[in-house]
């Protein structure tokens, strides 16, 4: 930290090594000492893991796949877990197709790391409104990917860990009784509404169709669609006129036309801008690539063709460990056109701007662009949870509303540190 002193980050903790789906361990996680009861380990929390490098990065890794992948190809199926403990205890009593997220909602790249072994996947997380909220985005990038979901309703409100330890034939029947994820939906989302109200019959069918927008086949969005109709008794023709005007995320693959179409004008926005000129400067200026991809994420860049472009340099130099601009060109060619365009109009931005800059006043302005961007995104997402807690607040669910609270703390401490 500069200081010149040095300590023992994981001191009093038991240690949780981390493999990639090799069996490289690539990082950590440390969980609290039960016998340390002092206040200052509380403080620093129960779990603490290594820092994100380009080696860890805890959204590209399942705890416990290295040990779980043939047992998922054998019974073609993963089941996914909230913790650590839960894989283990799971491994301990004979689940071995079980991994785990490590405390965070499934991602699009550990869904992607699933696929590689089955296309069936059982979710299992914890009952508290924190792993409800997991267990739903998980749920979304699972049916992005379209694989075939299923949902452990685990007994009493408990986690797995607890389960198996205490009752292992309850755990084997609630995997053995996961409910199809849409099924499971349709009883969590109207457990809590009164349909004779037709606002909470709304609410519930904004729901329900978030998800059915998400199905890639007809067949089964058509068949979600009747079996909401007949629910809520509405005409199944209002329900599809609704679901058209209801925003489907950007697709991780972008086309090539949305990148022809995503191109620098001046119509871009702000962060748009931003984001165009911090890619510019690190093509011109590749000794700051590491800089760069040390302290921001590609998702903090604004503009679908920019996430996928700076992916796309991350993975070239990572590989490379150099940035060369005619093989990284013909590299891009090589996958997409669009891209190896893409280069050569981020390239005239920073050769119009910074032709005769030097590497101090580049990292400078780069550091203050990082600095704006994650305002920008910070003030973005704040604003997604304040509407979340408004809506949480029409629906009477103060278990969601309490978790979104402490999102917004969490977020707004964030924004402090940048000095919003």
């Amino acid at each position: 930290e500069g200081t010149g002193k040095s300590y023992n980050r994981f001191r009093d903790r038991v240690m949780f090594p981390i493999n990639d789906a090799a069996g490289q361990t690539i990082g950590f996680s440390a969980r609290i000492n039960p016998n340390n009861s002092t206040p200052e380990a509380e403080k620093t929390g129960k779990y603490i893991n290594s820092p994100q490098t380009q080696i860890y990065d805890k959204s590209r890794v399942l705890f416990a796949l290295d040990k779980a992948k043939q047992a998922i190809k054998q019974n073609n199926l993963a089941i996914v877990v909230e913790g650590q403990m839960d894989a283990i205890s799971s491994h301990q009593h004979g689940f071995i197709n079980t991994v785990a997220s490590s405390g965070t909602a499934l991602t699009a790249e550990q869904v992607k790391l699933i696929k590689r072994y089955t296309n069936n996947v059982a979710l299992a997380f914890d009952a508290d409104s924190a792993g409800q909220m997991a267990a739903d985005r998980g749920i979304k990038e699972a049916m992005e990917a379209e694989l075939d979901i299923k949902v452990i309703v685990i007994p009493s409100g408990k986690d797995p860990d607890e389960v198996l330890r205490h009752n292992p034939a309850e755990w084997e029947a609630a995997v053995k009784d996961a409910q199809p994820m849409m099924e499971y939906y349709f009883a969590k989302v109207f457990s809590t509404v009164d349909l004779s109200q037709a606002a909470e019959k709304r609410l519930a069918a904004k729901k329900i169709l978030e998800m059915i927008v998400k199905f890639k086949s007809k067949i089964e969005s058509d068949h979600w669609l009747k079996r909401l109709s007949q629910k809520i008794d509405i005409d199944e023709g209002v329900l599809r006129e609704t679901i058209g005007t209801i925003k489907q995320p950007e697709p991780a693959n972008v086309s090539r036309k949305m990148l022809a179409d995503d191109r620098i004008s001046l119509k871009e926005s702000r962060e748009e801008k931003l984001s165009l000129l911090l890619l510019s400067l690190i093509l011109k200026y590749p000794d700051l690539v590491e800089y760069v991809v040390n302290n921001m994420t590609g998702e903090q860049l604004a503009g679908a063709a920019n996430r996928l472009f700076y992916n796309q340099l991350i993975i070239y130099y990572n590989t490379n460990r150099a940035l060369e601009y005619h093989d990284f060109r013909a590299h891009l060619e090589s996958l997409d056109p669009a891209l190896a365009k893409q280069l050569d109009a981020l390239s005239l931005l920073a050769d119009k701007d910074f032709a005769e800059a030097d590497i101090n006043s580049v990292k400078s302005e780069i550091i203050k662009i990082i600095v704006q961007l994650k305002k920008i995104d910070l003030k973005n997402r704040m604003s997604e949870i304040e509407k979340k807690i408004a809506q949480a607040e029409r629906s009477g669910d103060k278990a969601l509303m309490a978790q979104l609270m402490q999102d917004l703390k969490l977020q707004t401490e964030q924004s402090k540190e940048l000095d919003i």
